[in-house]
């Protein structure tokens, strides 16, 4: 909201996660409140997907209380009075990213999105590769999908670290 007063002929899109916009859900009311045209976007998985990814590749832990209990922000958003889109097929995306530039006024995108998803397979260091290998040996519940999604072929083939742990991840997909 900052920057859209500070500068108002400029677009202003906010890409959150659910977990943060669940902390936040009262800043929907306040921009439908002073018509700020900010585009929100929120990556919907039901679950703090960073924290389950710093458990498993930084501490080589399974994931604990990550789950969030699901919300519908697109209906939270129009409570508020805001308008809402909601995204759940990705071909859709295009054309729904396009309809929410177009609205004039303030808007909310819900984008639901695979928890399972690695926010960082491509970068990760071989410390991280080997800890997630240590987190699926210990039991992580997602392990199969999580594996399937960080050992996708273009992915192995710009990590040295995916490459370095291939054989201990694989088993788990």
């Amino acid at each position: 909201m900052g920057a859209q007063l500070a500068h108002p002929d400029r677009p202003v899109i906010a890409f959150t996660g659910d977990g943060s916009m669940s902390m936040g859900m009262g800043e929907l009311a306040t921009l439908a409140q002073y018509q700020l045209p900010v585009k929100v976007v929120v990556l919907r998985n039901d679950s703090l997907a960073l924290e389950v990814w710093e458990q498993t590749a930084l501490l080589g832990n399974p994931q604990m209380g990550c789950e969030l209990h699901p919300i519908d922000f697109a209906a939270v958003a129009r409570a508020c009075g805001l308008t809402a889109f909601r995204i759940d097929d990705p071909s859709d995306a295009a054309d729904v990213f396009a309809r929410a530039m177009a609205h004039d006024g303030p808007c909310l995108v819900e984008a639901v999105t695979d928890p399972n998803e690695a926010p960082f397979g491509e970068s990760l260091q071989p410390t991280h590769a080997q800890h997630i290998a240590q987190a699926f040996a210990k039991g992580e519940p997602a392990a199969g999908p999580m594996a399937r999604n960080l050992l996708q072929e273009g992915r192995v083939a710009l990590s040295p670290a995916l490459q370095q742990h291939y054989d201990d991840l694989a088993r788990y997909r």
